[in-house]
């Protein structure tokens, strides 16, 4: 870099590291004005910099290295203490590992000495500020002063208790015994830990840093708060007492709440933020935002759209991170209350986070207890449950006694009423049915010629419009039957797909009739479930609306006089499938799926549509739960009674045909059963409801990738090519997704001139759809580079790779695992036009940014492992063909099963390469052969492949 360039870099950094965080953006937008090198180079430097010291790291810029100071050597002495080693740097200062140097008693401490350099007036300041704070704190769980004083060029030191111990989230997957912690055992830790804070919380203290390096947990388990090194006093009457010039930016980015990093208000709930971060870190071993390596002002910018998935959710769906049984013991045991504390500590708005760390542990310390949590609100259903969980014994036997009084007190009121009963109902159901014939007759004549003309005939949902019209005007002196209309009426207007007008037709009845009957009627339970259906209707499985209303409607229906056994078999079926949602609580869910349907079968039979509809929704949670053969025997057992139903053609066989077909293709690799299931589900869809139905594209696709799988590459392009013109004309989303699933087919296949056109299609709708700021845009514009490479335009492909790499690290951060996609295309384009060398950096850049993800028995770490290999092997030295050999033989080990036969293929090339380079000419003629016979016999473009073994054997002949 020239003098001018890092001159002008050092003023640039200067001017940006006095801003505030939030109008850092703004400058960098403003100098940068599109350089993306130095818009880089200074996010970098500004990255991880607070503003109590803003010093360039001019090696970054020059290549120049600059030593820092000396640490204290062994032996030196700070008062009574002798230094033994240097043990850790911060941005304040040093820490070592010392003792007395009279001997007078033995005691290891920690002593922590202000760095060089930073002795201003405000830093020695917020160092004694420390002081004075850790004097205040006598606290088993927090590691105490014990002594002060100012070294002889006059920076102040502070020696602790030295605790030797392992950050919190590191003894979490180690434990005592090197075994992992229980989810029970991780949130005794945290109370521990809430207690400590709750300690400084008491004395007007926030801590400000909590972090896992800065709690550690010792040999013996016991947990040690450190480092007040930041801490504010809230009781300071001088504010610059206990801030420095800047000190918004004093933080650690991952764990700061968001108040900290825009400068506001600290109150204790910051720190519950911090033990938020921590306790999902515990839980599913990430951070719950992705702001790693990101600079302060895309964090800053981006603080309104982070959005934190419950933990159960993390755990569901990320696999890779935890070993799978790890991964399904912690998914069984984080439970939906879990969740909900989780989220609360994190919520972005203090108001709605605990108020300080004692309510965060008291709520933890309330679940291991079974007891309610705070964290939601309370109803008579929840505290039943959470009481039942403690009192097992207690409320069985209370509730023979209760059964015995009820049963007989409900008898007595139901004879007494029951004349009343029916003589109401009749006149009731008379009206009712004079409403309907009207209502009915009103349909007829809608579409009667000789009444409309055909321009004047209404649709069904504007016939349902007009009848609510018609019931409101007509029906208003009969509250009773005005409401079970409105009701009816609100249920067709569902199923037409109109939920908003279902929605406020039911809460006007729902209204009548709590007024009418009280709040605990059957009436009131009815519309309930119809307002749960509705929200299922519009926001599925997963709406927050589903679960209180359901609820809510089984407490009414349990009452006595109330038995609705349909009722209540729909609310069930309801509740099951949004409990299996989120996945916390999958027993629940099941347990309430199987309640509903053996309601089901027990009023309308094994075989009804009522009992299949909940098998069917059974399979559905069992198969979020990932728990596959219980979900294939669950999915067959709904097929073969819908057979037995509805025939072999219904179209209600289409879902659980494809589920099951899905289910074996993705999760068991049993491509060979999973297709004629496809093919089936696809042939009913077409028959029924033609070749539009908006879920062909997506069966098509299935179909494609199982036939892929099987290296059957001509039916897999016949698929692909029926579900892209079976896309409904401008779904743009449908179409993206279909053409990203097409696009991983073409690479596999290595079909680059469709890759390529494809590539175009995705990039452009996905910056359509997403913007430029969306990972998956630049991982198609990875593969359109491997495209433009693979047919030898290297000079396009090598332009378009560097801006996918550029534009994903924006987009997902340094250190995300999507980088690796774009780094290794770029690696393998430079490969092709013959520059190993130039492709090394890309490639150990993406090896090692899969192996933060997937270890080295994974076909993904294979793949990566085997491009570093080539690369090195046409370096041809000694070290690196050492290096290429340890890497091939580990793919060797993932692929020789033979379930990937086109990558073991792959490897076989590298291993006869490496073989004739260390003169082993009979191994490496027999790796060759058995490659070209598995690219032979396996469908795709290999002839990039079946060149390199040309040219490898070529050399030998």
């Amino acid at each position: 870099m020239t003098d001018d360039r890092a001159t002008r870099l050092q003023a640039l950094f200067d001017e940006a590291s006095l801003l505030p965080w939030d109008q850092r953006g703004e400058f960098l937008d403003r100098v940068c004005a599109g350089d993306v090198a130095l818009r880089l180079d200074l996010e970098r430097q500004l990255r991880n910099v607070g503003d109590t010291v803003v010093v360039l790291d001019r090696s970054a810029v020059t290549g120049e290295t600059e030593l820092p100071p000396e640490p204290l050597q062994a032996g030196t002495l700070l008062g009574p203490w002798e230094i033994e080693r240097l043990v850790g740097q911060g941005g304040m200062g040093e820490v070592y590992q010392a003792r007395r140097a009279d001997r007078a008693f033995e005691l290891r401490v920690a002593i922590k000495l202000l760095k060089r350099g930073l002795d201003t007036h405000q830093v020695i300041r917020r160092f004694l500020l420390e002081r004075r704070i850790l004097a205040q704190l006598t606290h088993p769980n927090i590691a105490h002063a014990l002594d002060a004083g100012a070294a002889p060029d006059g920076r102040p030191y502070l020696v602790m208790e030295y605790v030797e111990g392992q950050a919190i989230t590191d003894y979490a997957r180690t434990g005592t015994n090197g075994q992992a912690l229980s989810i029970t055992e991780m949130l005794r830790l945290m109370i521990v830990v809430c207690q400590a804070v709750q300690e400084a919380h008491k004395r007007q203290i926030v801590h400000r840093d909590l972090k896992p390096s800065n709690v550690l947990v010792t040999a013996e388990g016991q947990v040690k708060l450190l480092d007040f090194g930041i801490a504010k006093s809230l009781s300071e009457e001088e504010v610059d007492a206990t801030r420095m010039a800047g000190e918004a930016t004093a933080l650690t980015p991952a764990y700061a709440a968001p108040e900290q990093i825009l400068g506001q208000a600290i109150t204790p709930a910051t720190d519950v933020y911090a033990l938020g971060v921590m306790l999902y870190e515990l839980l599913t071993a990430r951070l719950p935002h992705r702001r790693e390596g990101r600079s302060a002002s895309v964090i800053v910018v981006e603080l309104d759209k982070e959005t934190v998935l419950r933990p159960s959710t993390v755990l569901r769906q990320e696999r890779g991170r935890l070993p799978e049984p790890e991964r399904a013991s912690r998914l069984r045991d984080v439970s939906k209350d879990l969740d909900l504390i989780a989220i609360k500590a994190l919520h972005p708005d203090t108001a709605r986070r605990y108020a300080d760390a004692e309510a965060l542990g008291d709520d933890l310390q309330r679940l291991l207890d079974q007891r309610p949590i705070q964290a939601r609100p309370d109803s008579l259903a929840y505290s039943a449950s959470r009481f039942v969980g403690r009192n097992r014994l207690v409320v069985a036997a209370a509730a023979a006694v209760m059964l015995a009084l009820t049963t007989g007190l409900s008898i007595a009121i139901w004879q007494a009423g029951i004349a009343r009963t029916e003589a109401r109902s009749a006149l009731l159901q008379k009206q009712r049915a004079e409403q309907v014939k009207e209502f009915m007759l009103s349909v007829f004549k809608e579409q009667d010629p000789y009444e409309h003309t055909r321009q004047q005939q209404r649709t069904p949902l504007q016939l349902i419009v007009e009848a609510a019209r018609r019931v409101d005007a007509d029906l208003s002196g009969d509250p009773e039957i005005h409401a079970e209309v409105l009701v009816e009426l609100a249920g067709i207007r569902v199923n037409l797909g109109d939920v908003a007008g279902a929605r406020e037709m039911l809460e006007r009845a729902l209204a009548q009739q709590k007024s009418i009957y009280g709040p605990d009627s059957l009436p009131v339970a009815r519309s309930l479930i119809e307002l749960a259906r509705a929200a299922d209707k519009e926001k599925g499985d997963g709406s927050s609306e589903i679960e209180p209303n359901v609820r809510e409607a089984l407490r009414i229906l349990a009452l006595p006089g109330q038995g609705d056994r349909r009722a209540v078999a729909d609310a069930k079926l309801l509740l099951g499938r949004a409990l299996g949602f989120s996945q916390s609580s999958t027993a629940e869910a099941l347990k309430v799926l199987e309640e509903a349907r053996q309601i089901d079968e027990a009023v309308d039979g094994k075989d009804s549509r009522a009992a299949v509809n909940v098998l069917l929704a059974e399979m559905a949670v069992l198969r979020r739960a990932n728990r596959v053969a219980e979900t294939e025997k669950a999915a067959r057992e709904a097929i073969s009674r819908l057979e037995r139903l509805v025939g072999p053609d219904n179209i209600s066989l289409a879902y659980p045909l494809y589920e099951l077909g899905s289910l074996l293709t993705t999760e068991q690799s049993r491509y060979a059963e999973a297709i004629p299931l496809l093919q089936r589900s696809i042939a009913i869809r077409r028959k029924e409801l033609g070749n539009k139905d908006p879920s062909l594209p997506v069966n098509l696709a299935q179909l494609g990738d199982a036939y892929a799988s099987l290296n059957q590459y001509e039916e897999a392009r016949t698929a692909f090519a029926e579900g892209e013109r079976a896309v409904p004309e401008n779904d743009d989303a449908t179409l993206y997704y279909f053409l990203f699933r097409r696009l991983i087919f073409e690479q596999t296949a290595e079909q680059w001139k469709e890759a390529e056109v494809d590539a175009r299609r995705v990039v452009a709708l996905s910056r359509k759809l997403y913007g430029d700021l969306y990972p998956f845009t630049w991982q198609a514009a990875a593969v359109l580079g491997h495209a433009l490479a693979s047919q030898g335009r290297f000079e396009d492909a090598e332009k378009t790779l560097i801006e996918a790499r550029t534009k994903m690290l924006l987009a997902a951060g340094p250190g995300a695992y999507d980088n690796a996609s774009p780094a290794a295309m770029l690696g393998i384009a430079r490969l092709l036009g013959g520059r190993p060398l130039e492709a090394l950096e890309p490639l150990r850049a993406a090896l090692l940014l899969t192996e933060a993800v997937f270890d080295r028995t994974t076909s993904v770490w294979a793949t990566n492992a085997l491009n570093l290999a080539e690369a090195l092997l046409q370096i041809d030295n000694i070290g690196a063909n050492a290096e290429a050999k340890s890497l091939i033989d580990q793919a060797l080990s993932v692929y020789e099963p033979g379930t990937e036969p086109i990558f073991l293929a792959k490897a076989l090339v590298d291993r006869g390469i490496w073989r004739f380079k260390v003169g082993d000419d009979v191994g490496g003629r027999a790796d060759m052969d058995q490659a070209t016979k598995l690219f032979i016999s396996n469908s795709g473009n290999h002839d990039i492949d079946m060149a390199r073994i040309k040219k490898a054997l070529s050399k030998k002949n």
